[in-house]
């Protein structure tokens, strides 16, 4: 299984260490600096790290968005026009979900499976220096699927996710978003 990470840091970083190694997993980095890229391979976080999308996203099984909100709408467009695998998830780590469930209800996905998703993990350091298999343990791993998303696939990137040691929460992306604002983003804009 070929797993596509788009932005190696903090999040993307963790979670290519709790797949890496593990038994039929390729994990590919993706960043369009050289040396970010460059950076994932002397670390030993990703198998193979790229500045082409199409290279990081071709025949890929389960691709993850983990560059920051403001950017996850942009990469979504950009990927639905390469050739994807039938079959493929594509799936984010953003803070907020009903943008980009928007976003992907919007495109022609064809044989690709858009599944929003959420770690409810963090650091105060951040890159991909940062990164360690033990960022999700315990934490709640929030999935958002839309209603057309079949179970089987879901399962898949639920099976997936398992490996991070997470607890994953299945959640509507709008009760997700307003559950994350009264807990997360208020007392942040309060402070």
């Amino acid at each position: 299984m070929k797993i596509a990470i788009f932005g190696v840091g903090l999040i993307g970083g963790s979670l290519a260490l709790c797949f890496k190694g593990k038994p039929g997993l390729e994990i590919v980095g993706y960043s369009p600096r050289a040396s970010s890229v460059a950076k994932y391979m002397q670390r030993g976080v990703v198998d193979h790290a790229t500045t082409s999308m199409q290279e990081a996203a071709e025949n890929a099984d389960v691709i993850f968005l983990c560059t920051p909100v403001g950017m996850l709408d942009d990469y979504l467009q950009q990927l639905v026009k390469l050739p994807l695998k039938p079959g493929c998830i594509i799936t984010d780590v953003g803070s907020t979900k009903q943008s980009i469930e928007r976003c992907a209800k919007s495109l022609d996905l064809k044989d690709v499976y858009f599944i929003g998703g959420h770690p409810m993990a963090g650091s105060e350091r951040s890159g991909v220096e940062a990164a360690t298999t033990y960022l999700f343990e315990n934490a709640f791993y929030v999935l958002t699927p839309s209603d057309d998303v079949p179970q089987e696939i879901y399962a898949r990137l639920e099976g997936l996710l398992a490996m991070t040691r997470a607890r994953i929460v299945r959640v509507d992306a709008r009760m997700h978003d307003e559950i994350v604002g009264a807990i997360s983003h208020l007392p942040h804009i309060i402070a």
